[in-house]
């Protein structure tokens, strides 16, 4: 006859592991996401635009055309933060109004800076030819 090891749950169901689990996993779960920026009453182009200014204000050049730059992240989003944008971490895809930005330093690539709309000339009034004068009445 053979004697028999106790059998042992492959999980054990005490009170300290199950707290354990859960907390591991709640980390787990608080870690998920990307962040994002948004602000009150602002749309992407407005995100784009501030976005850009930032990215060019913190950075170091990489090229005499200025056309490559070392964004510094951390500046980078202090320059946000001053602007009035909130960051916070958010599930994909986004809520409407949050908008991904830089987060690591590194290299990028900058556009060309959009020029500054011109104002439209005023038309001059189109010229309507002057009534010719009264002609005499003619003559028999």
């Amino acid at each position: 006859m053979r004697l028999r090891a106790p059998r042992r749950e492959p999980f054990p169901r005490s009170l300290s592991y199950r707290l354990g689990l859960t907390v591991v996993v709640g980390l787990l779960l608080v870690g998920c996401g990307k962040h994002y920026w948004s602000k009150p009453g602002a749309g992407a182009s407005d995100f784009s635009r501030e976005s850009s200014e930032c990215a060019r204000e913190n950075s170091v050049g990489m090229s005499a055309s200025k056309d490559y730059a070392i964004v510094i992240a951390d500046l980078y989003k202090l320059c946000l933060k001053g602007r009035g944008w909130v960051r916070g971490q958010q599930f994909d895809p986004p809520p409407a109004g949050w908008f991904r930005g830089i987060e690591d330093d590194g290299p990028m690539r900058f556009e060309p800076p959009q020029p500054a709309p011109q104002p439209v000339a005023p038309q001059p009034a189109p010229q309507t030819p002057a009534p010719a004068p009264p002609q005499p009445p003619p003559t028999r």
